[in-house]
Order: structure tokens, then C-alpha cells, then sequence
């Protein structure tokens, strides 16, 4: 069977421990799709320093390459642990500059619908997350960010874990 070139991506995306990993581990099961986890947890869990800067461009190159192999194996529609906005908002918010190259390919949106995860669950400590105070904020400036993208997005405030996952699934129905 041969799917064209061009498929949808849903992109679960959102502050620090809203989620996101987990909903997006049960909705590509339940699609049967490909699951990849961001880069950025594979780069710093190797990295033996703090991170700086710079790390962020190859955190991008990183997560480009992850996005464009599942897209590879997937027909129709793809889902994605993240995308290069996430890098772009995190790079603008810690160091309040952003790499070129990540800001021209966080605005390539053709064919994206965003899922973005409200920060209203409880927070869950682990050593790469930086953001337990601010993450309203941060959901604010994902939702300011997508919306100047004028793409299709849902907002993911349900509470309780099957709640979130029905929603999306739904969603992605309705949308693909």
C-alpha cells in the first residue's frame, strides 16, 4: 500500500511533568504507531556536565532525526513525544537567546496538531526537570506560541491518566 508523502503529526507537548511522556507511550500503543522518547532525556542522561547552550542545537538535530524516523515507518499520521518547539521555548526561557536553525524548523508546522498538557497533575521530581514554580507559565507561553502558529490544537486538562488518554485518542480521531 503506498500513503502519501505529506501525513499528519500530532505533537503531545507541554511544560515539565504535565504528562506527556506517558500520554503519548498509550496513545501510540493504542494506534499502533511508533514511540520514540524526546532526546533530550537521551542526550543529558549521557551528558557529565551541566548543560549548556550549545547542547541545545544538538538536542534539536537530535529530536529532528527522531521525528523524521518515525515519521518514515508511520502512514497517515505519526504521534510525537515532543517537538523543536519545546527546544525553542526552552532555550528562549533559560538562556533568552535560541539557535537560529532551531527557530526556522520549530516553525515548519505544516501538517502539525498539537496536544498540549495542562500542568494541572501533580508534579513528579527527576533529576533533568528544572521547573516545579513555574510551570503555568510555560503552559501560557506553549499555548501563545501555538496559536500564533494557527495550527489545530486540544488542550489535555483532564486529571486522571485514562481521562487524558481518551480525550486524545478522540481528538486524534476526529482530527486525522
Amino acid at each position: 500500500m503506498h500513503y502519501p508523502k505529506v501525513l499528519k503529526k500530532f505533537i503531545i507537548t507541554g511544560p515539565e511533568s504535565s504528562g506527556k511522556s506517558t500520554l503519548c507511550k498509550s496513545i501510540c500503543e493504542h494506534f499502533d504507531k511508533v514511540y520514540r522518547d524526546e532526546y533530550a532525556r537521551e542526550y543529558l542522561d549521557k551528558l557529565n556536565r551541566p548543560y549548556q547552550l550549545s547542547d541545545l542545537k544538538i538536542i534539536a538535530e537530535g529530536q529532528h532525526t527522531i521525528e523524521r524516523s518515525v515519521m518514515n515507518v508511520s502512514s497517515r499520521f505519526s504521534i510525537h513525544d515532543t517537538d523543536l518547539l519545546t527546544i525553542q521555548i526552552w532555550s528562549s526561557y533559560k538562556f533568552k537567546t535560541c539557535d537560529p536553525w532551531i527557530q526556522q524548523k520549530a516553525s515548519d508546522i505544516q501538517n502539525k496538531f498539537y496536544l498540549l498538557c495542562s500542568p494541572n497533575i501533580p508534579w513528579v521530581a527527576d533529576p533533568l526537570r528544572e521547573n516545579p514554580t513555574d510551570r503555568d507559565e510555560l503552559f501560557d507561553i506553549y499555548l501563545a506560541h501555538i496559536r500564533s502558529f494557527n495550527r489545530p490544537y486540544k488542550i489535555i486538562k483532564d486529571i486522571h491518566r485514562s481521562e487524558r488518554e481518551q480525550t486524545a485518542i478522540k481528538w486524534i480521531n476526529d482530527s486525522r
